[in-house]
């Protein structure tokens, strides 16, 4: 992560390599099965069911549910309350402000701002994403093609930043935003009370970069397994 993009993380209050820490922690099978449901998400616009967790569980070498419970207490996958996989950072597991279409793939949602760019990043791929301005209601739009990135309207931002202690989700991603312009974001952050910064298109993109860039490299342990 270069130190332009630490300072940035560093100045909103948000932990620049929290995600990878929280990852990193896990067994290195639990990361690998987190990355086939990434995989899974970005391939199909919806979680893997049950019994596909559990096959790709028993080639990892780990207990479906445990890991998936983990995954799930470190905010690194979502569920719903049957215990069904809806969604992993960067995909949300809901409808969202955010609206991604993959290439030719999928549309899914974002948790937030960062994860929508942070996406192509990760995939490798072509991504145009659909957004709106929580402060004016503005639709914000931009697209990614052979990793470089336009949007419209041609001023707009992204707020990096949190509304206080607490778990990511709760805190960071409902207001890591777009903003059709910076005056708005930072009426936005005024309004709302909350520590951060506002990125131009272009930090916000490396961001993305650095936070999800390299998430589906196959843990050390995995080196020769598909993901």
């Amino acid at each position: 992560m270069s130190e332009q993009v630490s300072e940035l993380f560093a100045l909103a209050g948000v932990p620049p390599t929290d995600l990878r820490v929280r990852l990193r922690s896990l067994p290195a099978g639990v990361q690998a099965l987190h990355q086939r449901v990434l995989l899974h998400l970005a391939e199909n616009g919806h979680g893997p069911s049950q019994e596909q967790i559990a096959d790709w569980a028993t080639e990892v070498d780990v207990e479906a549910r445990s890991a998936v419970a983990q995954l799930a207490g470190a905010e690194l996958l979502f569920t719903d309350p049957d215990g069904h996989v809806i969604g992993g950072v960067p995909f949300a597991g809901k409808v969202t402000a955010h609206q991604v279409r993959i290439g030719d793939g999928p549309v899914v949602f974002a948790n937030c701002a960062i994860d929508a760019l942070g996406i192509s990043a990760m995939l490798g791929a072509d991504t145009d994403l659909t957004s709106v301005d929580p402060h004016t209601g503005d639709t914000v739009t931009a697209r990614s093609r052979n990793e470089q990135w336009s949007w419209q309207p041609p001023a707009s931002v992204v707020f990096l930043g949190s509304a206080g202690p607490g778990r990511v989700t709760d805190t960071c991603c409902p207001v890591i935003n777009f903003f059709a312009a910076a005056d708005n974001a930072l009426t936005y952050q005024r309004d709302h009370h909350l520590q951060g910064t506002v990125l131009t298109f272009g930090e916000a993109v490396l961001a993305g970069q650095a936070a999800f860039g390299d998430l589906l490299t196959p843990p050390a342990e995995t080196l020769g397994h598909r993901p």
